[in-house]
């Protein structure tokens, strides 16, 4: 199995900046309870999964 290797960094995403969601979801790693994935969904109806390496 491989290990993951974490960061401490920050970003930001232009695409979704200002962007309002109406709906979120996680996939929370359950050995450490670290968000993995998230799914947002825009107020229009269209989702976004964004996966936190």
């Amino acid at each position: 199995m491989m290990d993951r290797v974490f960061q401490h960094f920050e970003g930001k995403v232009d695409a979704l900046s200002g962007v309002a969601f109406s709906h979120a979801k996680a996939f929370i790693d359950k050995d450490g309870d670290d968000v993995v994935l998230l799914w947002l969904q825009e107020s229009s109806g269209i989702w976004f999964r964004v996966f936190i390496d």
